[in-house]
């Protein structure tokens, strides 16, 4: 269940209530039904006319403030009617847009295609240069279709209008990032730039379904137990801003961007492998001096751990979990935990770095949970492991020690376990339970996205059942001793 299609509705000046779909737009009427909007009839007053560009005429008949028309660079019809017009390319396609670029603005499209969609060959960055420099020019690339939006009183996205007042800025450029995973339960982000600025200064997220402020009440929470804790920790996350309730349900937030490169497109890079990999053992080195610093003691971490502890026993106990097999875990430390650490969420630059979406954060976590999830997900990228079902081998072979990446995971395992005093035999199966648990959140996720009683079996309940079914692995682990 994707929005597809209607997450281009962001890119309107106001939040539309009401729209028609005219002509044949698969999944428009399902995805605007999806974000809250009431899909009418072309004579019941819409805000909003969605069309192809051979409707426009149509489109204009509704009456609607905006019109937001398929495969047109810009109409002569809607133009005549008086209503302004924008022009936006959706990447890769309309039918699954993970970025929406306005096209005439050249630093913000530059920005976007260099973190976003870099190419992973030579031909790629040059096809993606050349895109870069007409798109700037207020063009489509040949072969893409672009979409219009038009409307009565032309401005910035509603989205985007809302941050520049809560910033004090009054024009700012722009691009919106859907992710390439997108389902209406996570979030969309706008980045906004000073307009003669080449990198953003500040992040837009907001909800594409009502109903999920939680979201960002998570956010807030999680950032400010960021600023509570300080030092290293303070210093990597991003300052919140400002939130707003966008009406019909819908909210967002706006936060100081995280400059630099994404940390997933540079490890995809062609790059030296050594330079790549210097860049993850310092990130690597930065998590293992925030749990030192943030150590506590076992008491401040049972309440945390044991409801987790309690729920694993019950939904793996019988799917490879032996029975009693996490009964007998030592007391540990508690640290600090971002809960989210993959590649995804860090920028770098300059030496430094931004971790972003700190929704899952906690000061009493547990140790050991950031390093292993962090170095799972970047040696995999390192290492060229794409698919899932290469990621899931990358993953047996790295924890049996079988890979060149195995020996920074084994090393920073060492080294995170002494500055936290975590015991030898809790290593396996704290990892253990660090796998089982996030399996459940997945599945959990996944089965609100999907609907229906069908069980949802994501990557990671794969590769939890090849942790506990594999020798070297599970409860017991221990490569990581002497790897």
């Amino acid at each position: 269940m994707s929005l597809g299609r209607a997450d281009l509705r962001f890119a309107l000046p106001r939040n539309p209530r009401r729209a028609v779909v005219l002509g044949d737009l698969p999944d428009w009427a399902d995805g605007l039904r999806q974000g809250g909007v009431e899909v009418v009839g072309a004579g019941d007053s819409p805000e909003l006319a969605v069309a192809p560009a051979g409707l426009a005429a149509q489109a204009v008949a509704t009456g609607a403030h905006s019109i937001l028309l398929e495969r047109t660079r810009r109409s002569r019809t809607v133009g005549g009617a008086g209503y302004g017009q924008l022009a936006l390319l959706p990447v890769p396609d309309v039918s699954r847009p993970e970025l929406l670029l306005p096209l005439g603005q050249r630093n913000a499209v530059r920005y976007a295609i260099r973190h976003w969609r870099p190419g992973s060959s030579m031909l790629e960055r040059g096809r993606n240069a050349l895109a870069c420099e007409v798109l700037g020019r207020g063009l489509a690339p040949p072969g893409r279709a672009p979409v219009t939006v038009a409307s009565r009183e032309p401005g910035l996205p509603f989205l985007a209008a809302a941050a520049a007042e809560t910033v004090g800025v009054a024009e700012p450029h722009w691009f919106a990032a859907f992710g390439a995973w997108a389902d209406p339960f996570s979030r969309g982000a706008f980045f906004l730039f000073d307009p003669a600025a080449a990198d953003p200064a500040w992040v837009v997220k907001f909800a594409r379904i009502p109903g999920l402020e939680h979201l960002f009440d998570r956010d807030e929470a999680g950032l400010r137990v960021a600023v509570r804790t300080g030092g290293i920790v303070a210093a990597a996350a991003p300052r919140l801003l400002g939130r707003f309730d966008l009406g019909g349900g819908l909210h967002g937030s706006v936060e100081t961007a995280a400059a630099g490169e994404r940390l997933a497109s540079l490890l995809r890079a062609r790059t030296p492998r050594a330079e790549r990999l210097a860049v993850i053992e310092r990130i690597a080195a930065w998590i293992a001096q925030v749990a030192r610093q943030t150590v506590a003691p076992p008491e401040a971490l049972q309440p945390e751990l044991e409801p987790i502890r309690t729920e694993v026993v019950k939904r793996w106990t019988g799917h490879g979990l032996p029975a009693g097999g996490l009964e007998g875990l030592p007391p540990v430390a508690a640290v600090f935990q971002h809960g989210d650490l993959w590649a995804d969420n860090i920028f770098v630059r300059d030496g430094g770095f931004t971790v972003v979406d700190w929704e899952s954060a906690m000061r009493h976590g547990a140790p050991l949970w950031d390093l292993l999830y962090f170095l799972t997900g970047a040696l995999a990228m390192l290492d060229g492991a794409e698919s899932d079902a290469d990621r899931i081998a990358h993953f047996a072979h790295l924890y049996r020690g079988e890979l060149e990446s195995s020996e920074p995971l084994f090393r920073w395992t060492r080294a995170t376990a002494a500055a936290t005093g975590v015991p030898a035999e809790a290593v396996g199966p704290l990892a253990t339970l660090l796998w089982l648990w996030y399996a459940l959140l997945d599945t959990a996720h996944v089965g609100r996205i999907k609907g229906g009683d069908e069980p949802a079996h994501p990557p990671t309940w794969r590769l939890s059942e090849r942790w506990l079914a594999e020798p070297g692995l599970g409860l017991g682990w221990s490569a990581w001793r002497t790897g």
